[in-house]
Order: structure tokens, then C-alpha cells, then sequence
């Protein structure tokens, strides 16, 4: 994947919020932000990612509970908020709100996010929005890539999320000489524009 490859070579660079908890900088109250993850990082599939949140809410939370969320629907929940940008707990509660569902999902997705990071591990979601931050956050990493890829074709294009669109929007915008071809199939499409 060209996110992985993008990854590998520059992950130390980018920025992040720092975990729940904490409060700001002391340079005037700018919310905090850290670099938390390092090279030589390992990727975990959508199995490994379900095996550390069902240890998470057995384990660590003891909710086994028929009412308790189950690890799958959690695992989805956290999927489909990384996609649609909230690619934290904290961001998770400031736009969903803070009712009971969303505050269980808001405390496993930051105890996820604390064992990925302890093992040095980012899932595939992390992978899409990392890339994307990182070539916002360093515009010379961007250019090494710009110059690098003057032509792209995109394949199953109705499938391309908002991260993978702004990597795109980044990587080619409309200057001669550049080529994007966009393949895809609207009936096909998992998203809608």
C-alpha cells in the first residue's frame, strides 16, 4: 500500500493529540499534542484488532454482561468513527455526545489506542488517516511524493473514504503535466457523495 510505504519512511514526524486526560501545553493553552508513534511499527488486521478490544472489555473492563456491548460492535463503532474523522476518544465524545453507549465505546477507544501504541502497532484506519496527517502536518514530505507520482490511476473509486480523498486531493492537485484516472462503479458504491 502506498499509505504503509509513505508510513514507514516518515511516522516519527506526525502530530497527534495526546491521549484522554490530557489538558494542554503551558505555553498558553494550545491542546496538547505528541509524536507517539516510531518506526519499525507492525499492522494489525481487523482479527488482531478484535483480539485486543474483546481482551480490553473482558479483561481490563469485565463487561460480559447480554447488555454490554459486544467486542465486534465496539470494534465497528471505532472503525466508523477513525473514517469519518473522530480518529480519538476525545474527538469521538465532543461529536457524538457523551451518553452511555458513546461514553463505553469513547473508553475502549482510548484504551485500544493506549495498547496499540504501547506495542508500537497502528490498524488499517490509522494507516489512511496518518498518511493524510502526515503529508498536511509536512509539506516536504508532500512535495518528495508530488514529485515522485505524476500520474495515478485510482481503482474501485466509490469506495475511496474522506482520508484516502484528501491524500488524493494532496498528492495531485490540478497543475499540467498531472494525471489522476478514477475507476469505480456507483453501483458498487459503500459510501455516499
Amino acid at each position: 500500500s502506498v499509505c504503509l510505504s509513505i508510513l514507514r519512511s516518515h511516522i516519527e514526524l506526525v502530530h497527534v493529540l495526546r491521549s484522554v486526560g490530557a489538558t494542554s501545553d503551558d505555553d498558553g493553552g494550545d491542546i496538547a499534542t505528541e509524536r507517539p508513534y516510531r518506526r519499525g511499527f507492525g499492522v494489525y488486521d481487523a482479527t488482531d484488532s478484535l483480539n485486543v478490544i474483546r481482551l480490553i472489555v473482558r479483561r481490563e473492563l469485565g463487561w460480559t454482561a447480554p447488555e454490554d456491548p459486544s467486542p465486534s460492535s465496539l470494534q465497528a463503532a471505532i472503525s466508523a468513527a477513525k473514517n469519518k474523522g473522530m480518529v480519538d476518544a476525545r474527538t469521538f465524545i465532543q461529536q457524538r455526545g457523551d451518553d452511555v453507549e458513546n461514553s463505553r465505546v469513547a473508553t475502549v477507544f482510548a484504551m485500544y489506542e493506549q495498547v496499540l501504541r504501547q506495542r508500537n502497532q497502528i490498524d488499517f484506519d490509522d494507516m489512511l488517516w496518518l498518511t493524510s496527517t502526515l503529508l498536511r502536518q509536512h509539506p516536504e514530505v508532500l512535495s518528495t511524493y508530488r514529485r515522485r507520482w505524476t500520474n495515478v490511476l485510482v481503482d474501485e473509486f466509490q469506495d475511496t473514504d474522506r482520508h484516502q480523498w484528501d491524500m488524493l486531493d494532496q498528492l495531485y492537485p490540478e497543475e499540467p503535466g498531472r494525471l489522476m484516472v478514477m475507476v469505480g462503479d456507483p453501483k458498487q458504491a459503500i459510501y455516499r457523495f
